[in-house]
């Protein structure tokens, strides 16, 4: 390791530069996996607290294809027990 810092003026501004890319780019990296880890682990967690409430799997699927809408207006519209008070009064 210190002779890739021993080596002649121009180069190691050169190794340094690579050195600190290969770094930024690992930690990016590895940022982005944990993201998506959380993201999925997140999405399964939504889909069984529908599934707890006791919404239909076609609801559930037409909820997360929805996507763009916020979680919480859907899973309001859709929840069965809102919906029986809806159409009950």
């Amino acid at each position: 390791m210190s002779q890739l810092l021993n080596v002649p003026p121009p180069f190691n501004v050169a190794v340094l530069i690579v050195a600190i890319i290969v770094v930024a780019s690992t930690l990016c990296s590895t940022a982005w996996i944990i993201r998506a880890g959380i993201a999925h682990y997140l999405d399964l967690q939504f889909k069984r607290d529908m599934i707890d409430r006791g919404f239909a799997p076609d609801e559930i699927e037409r909820l997360v294809r929805a996507g763009g809408e916020s979680a919480s207006d859907c899973a309001a519209e859709c929840d069965p027990a809102a919906r029986r008070s809806r159409h009950a009064g």
